[in-house]
């Protein structure tokens, strides 16, 4: 799990330690999976829209991870 690449959210939770790990390490790493790669062009978008306002760069950001 910790070596596991993927956003952490609210909610995130570790397993229970009165259950068997092995169904449970399943079932997390399915619900969170890794991060995908983003292309050169893709960060590029990332990087000029972190320099505009809020709601410009929301949008942008959208878009970019389509």
């Amino acid at each position: 799990m910790l070596n596991q690449n993927c956003k952490i959210c609210r909610g995130i939770l570790g397993l229970n330690p009165d259950k068997p790990e092995e169904s449970q390490l399943e079932d997390w790493l399915k619900k969170h999976p890794s991060k995908k790669a983003l292309s050169e062009k893709q960060k590029k978008i990332l990087i000029e829209a972190r320099k505009k306002s809020p709601i410009a760069r929301l949008k942008e950001m959208i878009v970019a991870c389509l």
